[in-house]
C-alpha cells in the first residue's frame, strides 16, 4: 500500500505525504493495515491516524491483523481511540494483536460499533468474560465471531 518507511522492527509505517492522499479518498470502504505501526508517531506532524480514520465515512471494514501500537497507554486504548471514529464499521479483524484484559474503554469502544456483522480476535488475550458482559450483548447484527 502506496509508500512506506520500515522500522526497527520491520513493520511498515506510512510517511506525511501518503496519509495526505489517503485522506481525499472520502469513498473508501476497505482499508488493510496488516502489520502496520500505529502510534503517535505514526501520521507524523500533519494528522494522526484517529483523525485520518474519521475522514473515511464510508469505511465499512477495517483490517488491523498484527498491528504494532506505540505511544501512549496500552494496544487496548490505541484500539479503543481507533473505534472511537468508526462507529460505522460492519467488518473488523483485530487478530494477532497485542490486546490483553478486559479493558472497559476498549469494551466500550466495541459496544458502540453497533453495525459490526464480523468480528475478528483470535490471537489476542482478551478477556471473553468481560468483553460479553460489557460490549457483544449490544452487537446485534454479529454474525461471525473469531
Amino acid at each position: 500500500m502506496g509508500r512506506t518507511q520500515p522500522d526497527r522492527d520491520g513493520y511498515p509505517r506510512i510517511d506525511c505525504p501518503l496519509v495526505s492522499t489517503l485522506s481525499q479518498l472520502t469513498k473508501l470502504e476497505f482499508l488493510s493495515l496488516e502489520r502496520y505501526w500505529i502510534g503517535d508517531e505514526w501520521t507524523g506532524a500533519q494528522a494522526d491516524f484517529v483523525n485520518l480514520l474519521a475522514s473515511f465515512p464510508k469505511l465499512t471494514t477495517l483490517d488491523l491483523t498484527g498491528c504494532c501500537y506505540q505511544g501512549q497507554g496500552s494496544p487496548s486504548s490505541k484500539v479503543a481511540e481507533i473505534l472511537s471514529c468508526c462507529t460505522h464499521l460492519q467488518h473488523l479483524a483485530l487478530r494477532n494483536n497485542k490486546l490483553v484484559g478486559s479493558s472497559i474503554e476498549f469494551s466500550q469502544a466495541l459496544g458502540a460499533c453497533t453495525r459490526l456483522k464480523s468480528l475478528d480476535l483470535s490471537g489476542t488475550a482478551l478477556n471473553f468474560p468481560a468483553l460479553t458482559r460489557l460490549a457483544l450483548g449490544s452487537l446485534t447484527e454479529l454474525t461471525s465471531l473469531d
